[in-house]
């Protein structure tokens, strides 16, 4: 039997990208351990089910938006300025949620961590830049196992993170189109976009398959990291 893809705790489909059960026993679990301790931190419990929630929300939209950017591309390379426009939209979505769907797993993970000291939650704790929370996370042995594969995988796919923040708050980076030679006939985006304009490296091909490495590294980086948090709770 096929498994559900729909979260019985968010009430939602969250697609593909994320097993729904073991999304579902993890928001249980991070409930279950600040609901155990005398004088619950509830403040950290509020966090922490935010992020979790928001771990599912955005994973859900990465898919979607995914989806949609594949079927987008039947009229290349004389694609209208509409079609374009679908094009830059759906990827937008796409990396800025899958972005997202990462940085609030490992927001989940450290404030989850914090809650369990019983630490006094500050404003500089909440502004902690993901270097932080990640060394944070591995300081203590229950939660080093999932320290280590996010700090490990979060450096892998850096580039992506810079896609974010260019799209996000400098503009859509410009396509190149190649006619001739070995790239004829294809589209290619900067895959340094943060440079200066001439330094630019433009070999990320743009195409209906341009959003799947990320997704499948999504996917994985979902499918370890959920019952490792579950696991350091325990």
């Amino acid at each position: 039997m096929a498994k559900s893809l729909e979260s019985a705790v968010l009430g939602v489909w969250l697609g593909a990208l994320v097993d729904s059960a073991e999304f579902d026993r993890t928001a249980k679990a991070i409930w279950a351990a600040f609901e155990h301790l005398p004088n619950p931190p509830a403040e950290y419990a509020v966090l922490a089910s935010s992020a979790w929630n928001n771990v599912g929300y955005r994973t859900r939209s990465a898919s979607e938006h995914r989806d949609i950017f594949c079927g987008l591309f039947g009229s290349e390379p004389a694609a209208s300025h509409e079609e374009r426009y679908e094009q830059s939209n759906h990827f937008f979505g796409f990396v800025t949620n899958a972005v997202a769907a990462a940085e609030s797993l490992t927001f989940a993970a450290y404030v989850t961590y914090l809650g369990k000291t019983r630490k006094v939650l500050t404003d500089a704790d909440l502004k902690a830049p993901r270097g932080k929370q990640l060394v944070t996370i591995r300081s203590d042995t229950s939660f080093t196992p999932l320290g280590d594969l996010l700090e490990d995988r979060l450096k892998d796919v850096g580039s992506w993170w810079e896609m974010r923040d260019v799209l996000m708050h400098r503009g859509a980076p410009p396509r190149n189109h190649y006619v001739g030679g070995p790239k004829h006939l294809k589209s290619t985006l900067a895959t340094n976009p943060k440079a200066v304009p001439g330094k630019w490296e433009n070999d990320f091909e743009f195409n209906a398959r341009s959003c799947d490495d990320f997704a499948s590294w999504l996917q994985r980086l979902l499918a370890d990291a959920v019952p490792l948090l579950r696991q350091s709770l325990a």
